[in-house]
């Protein structure tokens, strides 16, 4: 069952805001083309798609001991946009699968 938090980030949109961000990073450090970006961007717009990436990026985070939080229960932005950035190749898999 998701925690809170999870499921926090899964209603209030920020997921698909870190998603993109990530997204977006890895394209400007050369990891991923602009089309995958581009595909990326669109996919998440779907929310069966999104809904498939936010359980594949839970899944992951409970192998690894849930979303980071700083020490005031916060959910830490640097270390979840660094958690999505090392997913976006999985999630680019996810999108070629169900395009």
């Amino acid at each position: 069952m998701p925690s809170e938090m999870e499921l926090t980030l899964a209603k209030d949109g920020s997921f698909r805001k870190a998603l993109i961000a990530a997204a977006e990073d890895s394209q400007r450090a050369g990891e991923i083309t602009r089309r995958e970006l581009l595909s990326i961007r669109i996919a998440s717009l779907n929310p069966r798609a999104l809904e498939r990436m936010r359980l594949a990026a839970e899944e992951q985070l409970a192998a690894d001991k849930g979303i980071p939080v700083t020490g005031l229960g916060e959910i830490d932005w640097n270390q979840l946009l660094a958690f999505l950035k090392e997913l976006i190749p999985v999630i680019i898999q996810i999108i070629s699968l169900f395009s």
